[in-house]
């Protein structure tokens, strides 16, 4: 699956997608956008248009929490076998296969208050959606 067909299925979810730099760039995972992340949309033409430009552009996304599971680095780590391992189940939501051959699961970001301090936290959605 290309990056292309990853942004949009993500935006099919209604989650705001935005090309960003890959690692062979000095500023790796920086918006191509120059109004940055608050560029992100999830018009297909419009995220047609910025691969078109961007072909090797990664895929960002805003208001998410992204669980990514890396497998096989040069370190040799296996973020599957440190989960099961450690008896950590994933809740399901919508997931894809990275790059790397490990994966990314995504979920909704929620804000919460106690007092005057405000917590960024993830939210399951039990419908699990891979592709």
């Amino acid at each position: 699956m290309s990056n292309l067909d990853k942004a949009l299925a993500i935006a099919k979810l209604g989650i705001k997608v935005l090309p960003v730099k890959g690692f062979d760039t000095a500023d790796p995972k920086a918006p191509y956008l120059s109004n940055g992340c608050s560029g992100a949309s999830t018009d297909e033409q419009t995220i047609i248009g910025w691969w078109t430009k961007n072909p090797n552009a990664l895929v960002g996304y805003t208001g998410m929490v992204v669980l990514d599971i890396d497998k096989g680095h040069d370190s040799g780590k296996d973020g599957f076998y440190s989960l099961d391992e450690n008896g950590i189940e994933i809740p399901p939501t919508f997931s894809y296969r990275s790059n790397s051959g490990g994966e990314h699961h995504i979920y909704k970001a929620v804000d919460y208050y106690l007092g005057q301090m405000v917590y960024r936290d993830w939210e399951t959605d039990r419908k699990s959606t891979r592709l």
